[in-house]
């Protein structure tokens, strides 16, 4: 099934974009039609489920229309070497730009209606993996673990936009380069070949699911101290972690663990500390009574709030009052 999408992928391209040259050593050696461009793409069948594309000194042009979906569970990644180009997948907004150092990560199974493409003098590779290839080659239990880690890259990754970038190291572009130099045709160049790609992929993978966990974690730690600020704002108004929690979309066990991580405590914890310290404030500056200021810190029962206040600062409000006065 993988093999058949990249070749209706790559028939649509050589019948607009390309043609093809020659069969080479592991695959086939195209060049771009010259009314579109110039340059020659290297495509070579690692194992199943991986292919990787050799791309050199292409500059061209290319539009396509209509709807694009490809019902597999496969990534490209793509890093350039040298060169520069820009696409978008609508007319209606800006280019996106991409250079020598950028990393592009393509999820296959998104739709697009539309495709505009340039490039320069465009250098580089792409690796393509496709998921359910790979699981139908190992046990059930296996093909879990694949199924499940996917689901989360890509959840993390892409998310609506079927395009993901970040800037490369100098570890991917010097696999890259090594990737698109000539090899003399024996096994152990294929073994060589076939270790680079999965180095590649690998450490692509390992790498921006550490980066993205981190911006995860960072993205939840200001979501916490979004709530932290909420509460001191509106300490005497109703506060629930159920509520609070929805507002910020996030998951209850989240905003507890999250909370309990950033702050030290719990959020009722906090809720409660807030109020007996803002509490605590009125008993010392006012002459309002217990009731009014049990209220005034979001309690209508006295006797509750006497109980907490007790818990929090060791004393009673009374006691606390004439010993603080």
């Amino acid at each position: 099934m993988y093999e058949r999408k990249l070749i209706e992928w790559n028939e649509d391209l050589e019948n607009e974009y390309l043609y093809k040259v020659e069969d080479v050593w592991l695959g086939e050696k195209y060049r771009i039609i010259p009314q579109y461009g110039y340059g020659s793409m290297l495509r070579i069948t690692v194992e199943p489920g991986v292919e990787l594309v050799i791309f050199k000194d292409c500059t061209y042009t290319r539009k396509q229309g209509g709807r694009r979906k490809y019902d597999q569970k496969m990534i490209e990644i793509t890093c350039i070497t040298s060169g520069y180009a820009k696409m978008r997948f609508s007319v209606d907004e800006a280019f996106m730009s991409i250079d020598e150092k950028t990393l592009v990560f393509f999820d296959w199974s998104s739709p697009w209606v539309y495709y505009e493409g340039m490039s320069w003098s465009f250098s580089g590779v792409s690796i393509y993996v496709n998921v359910e290839t790979l699981k139908s080659n190992v046990n059930a239990r296996s093909s879990e673990i694949i199924e499940d880690g996917w689901e989360k890259l890509l959840a993390r990754m892409f998310q609506d936009n079927p395009l993901y970038f970040r800037k490369s190291s100098f570890v991917h572009r010097a696999l890259a380069q090594q990737l698109m130099s000539e090899l003399q045709e024996n096994m152990r160049n294929y073994l060589v070949l076939k270790s680079k790609v999965l180095q590649f992929v690998s450490l692509c993978i390992q790498e921006d699911t550490e980066i993205l966990m981190l911006h995860t974690e960072e993205k939840r730690y200001g979501i916490i101290r979004a709530i932290k600020e909420k509460i001191d704002r509106e300490i005497t108004e109703s506060l629930r972690v159920k509520a609070l929690a929805a507002e910020f979309h996030l998951p209850i066990v989240d905003v507890q663990k999250g909370f309990k991580q950033v702050v030290g405590c719990t959020v009722y914890q906090y809720i409660q500390q807030q109020r007996m310290k803002k509490a605590s404030e009125l008993l010392q500056t006012t002459d309002n009574s217990i009731t009014a200021i049990a209220n005034e810190v979001g309690y209508s029962n006295p006797s509750k709030f006497t109980r907490v206040f007790k818990k929090v600062m060791c004393d009673t409000p009374l006691r606390y009052r004439k010993k603080y006065r």
